[in-house]
């Protein structure tokens, strides 16, 4: 029943903890869609998820599969002392030791990320992403 109650309310993926939802769903942890944002220049520019590292390697993937406030705050607060690069000619940001062409140094004021679920609507047949979670850290 913890398990029910997290996959409906607080975001858990239903694969996670066990659970009959494990078996009804699209909801999986690889089909859950972060989106990141280093806020600079007055401009939001998409962060190079790829090219992220978190200390561990492991707090991306458990901030998708179940992501409370805590764990998305704790997850930018880190995000936050790392140094930063942009890539003029796409706008995507990237950790400062990233490998690239004409990256330059980028002082963030926040970053930002979105943790979203996606949704399969049968009788419409089609796919769309659902809110989970948002979290904003003010950097400066």
């Amino acid at each position: 029943s913890t398990q029910i109650t997290l996959s409906q309310t607080s975001g858990l993926v239903p694969w996670k903890g066990g659970g009959f939802g494990m078996f009804s769903s699209v909801d999986l942890e690889g089909n859950r869609i972060i989106r990141a944002f280093l806020v600079a220049d007055g401009r939001e520019h998409p962060i190079g998820l790829g090219a992220v590292e978190d200390d561990l390697g492991r707090s991306l993937p458990q901030a998708r599969a179940f992501p409370t406030p805590s764990r998305l705050r704790r997850l930018l607060r880190f995000w936050g002392e790392l140094s930063w690069t942009l890539d003029p000619s796409t706008g995507v940001a990237a950790p400062g030791g990233a490998s690239g062409r004409n990256r330059r140094p980028v002082q963030p004021d926040a970053i930002r990320i979105e943790v979203y679920r996606i949704r399969f609507d049968a009788g419409a047949r089609e796919v769309y992403r659902i809110l989970l979670a948002e979290a904003t850290e003010t950097l400066r």
